[in-house]
């Protein structure tokens, strides 16, 4: 009882703390983050279970959220979201590897920092596994902090710099990720539309009644048990949808079951290992398999016949943000254990080669995705989030920029970076150190 207590004073202090503004910037929820370390330090510590649940819960509903338009936003710069991922775990390897030899970093200690800086846990249990060595945790415990604090406030401070317009930049993601699709649906006798024609709805999707479509349709009331098809733009769709059926209640029975179902499934396949090369093992984990599901999920939303996989948007924002606090919340007491202890130790140089290891790929990828491969500035921000698989800078970025199309972009590039983060700590444990 008093861990839950202590969870949800942690996350009460992080949200006053992470709303106080310097100089136009605030941490928001990552300073949750900050409060967490001061308990942790302290011995105060979440339960691993709440902090797992959090992370399930947030990164499952960003594939949801996510899903549909996914592929419509891979179709335009697939390469350049693809070659961002790579090129920030390379860059990092790099700079790690460097710096780690220049300072005579000790090996498990240099990938713990790695792993922490980009903010990356299965790297953090790719190099425990690898080294069998507790100061792994140790490099990722100094590290970690300043890895999500400086990707937080990085998609914060670029717009400020580059004085952008946020509801144009919000315009232009929103064109690029719209595509055409269906939405099928029978009447009801609650719909809002029910008695009314489609002329008289003012609807401004092609629609399709029983199969047929047409003029004679558009001045037909519209009855119990029609079958109803409405094509367009998906923004379109929405706004169709909302005329026909009216406002969606908040919560329904088929959401809590399809909730229930990928909470269910990510955690059975987040199991499965895939053996490789050299004694070597890679696995979705807690992190990419919620969000691997829910992007299936969430891209198959309308379902098959009359059954929805549809989770409403109120539904999700809510678990979203309750899984990212409890995240971060148990993250940050369990890397502020011993961080005081660490730090006069080795000194502040662990600070600094950390604080290194997350500002060069970070910023070589905002330029790579940004001036090299033309994406629009939110679309940058957001697979510079995923390329530095930085899940609460994402949350960052999204109450910036107050919408949710952001994640489109973190979603092509997060599954990317994980499986290069898991690999290149493996090889640098093997290969790079002696």
């Amino acid at each position: 009882m008093d861990a839950i207590m202590y969870t949800f004073l942690i996350i009460g202090l992080g949200y006053a703390v992470g709303n106080i503004k310097v100089f136009g910037l605030q941490l928001g929820a990552s300073g949750i983050l900050l409060v967490a370390l001061v308990f942790g330090h302290n011995g105060i510590l979440v339960p691993a279970a709440i902090k797992d649940l959090g992370q399930i819960l947030f990164v499952g509903m960003l594939g949801f959220s996510a899903g549909p338009i996914l592929l419509s936003n891979l179709r335009n710069k697939v390469f350049g979201y693809i070659t961002t991922s790579v090129a920030v775990v390379v860059i990092g390897v790099a700079v790690a590897t460097i710096l780690g030899v220049l300072f005579h970093i000790p090996k498990e200690l240099a990938l713990g920092i790695y792993a922490g800086a980009m903010t990356s846990t299965p790297g953090l249990a790719a190099a425990l596994e690898a080294t069998g060595s507790d100061l792994a945790s140790v490099g990722y415990g100094v590290t970690y902090p300043f890895g999500v604090v400086g990707v937080v406030l990085f998609v914060q401070f670029i717009p400020r710099l580059l004085k952008a317009e946020m509801p144009e930049e919000v315009l232009k993601i929103s064109e690029k990720t719209t595509d055409v699709t269906t939405r099928k649906f029978t009447m009801a006798k609650w719909n809002a539309g029910l008695g009314r024609t489609p002329e008289e709805l003012d609807l401004c999707c092609d629609i399709f009644v029983n199969g047929e479509t047409g003029e004679q349709i558009n001045k037909r009331a519209l009855k119990v048990g029609d079958r109803i098809t409405v094509t367009d733009e998906r923004q379109m769709i929405e706004k169709c949808d909302l005329a026909i059926r009216g406002p969606r209640k908040p919560l329904t029975q088929d959401e809590l079951m399809i909730f229930g179902l990928v909470m269910v499934l990510s955690l059975l396949l987040s199991k499965i290992s895939i053996p490789l090369p050299g004694d070597m093992s890679f696995s979705f984990g807690s992190t990419g398999t919620p969000l691997i599901i829910g992007l299936l999920f969430g891209y198959f939303a309308k379902g098959v016949g009359p059954f929805s996989y549809r989770i409403s948007e109120g539904f999700m924002d809510a678990l979203r943000e309750l899984g990212m606090v409890m995240f971060l919340a148990g993250a940050g007491t369990g890397a502020g254990v011993g961080f005081v202890d660490v730090l006069l130790r080795y000194g502040l140089v662990l600070f600094f080669i950390g604080a290194v290891v997350t500002i060069v790929p970070m910023v070589s990828g905002y330029i790579l995705a940004k001036h090299v491969f033309k994406l629009e500035l939110l679309n940058a921000l957001g697979s510079v989030c995923g390329a530095m698989t930085s899940t609460p800078s994402l949350g960052a970025l999204i109450n910036a920029s107050r919408t949710n199309n952001v994640v489109a972009a973190y979603a092509a590039t997060y599954p990317i970076a994980m499986i290069f983060m898991v690999l290149s700590t493996q090889i640098m444990a093997h290969l790079l150190f002696p």
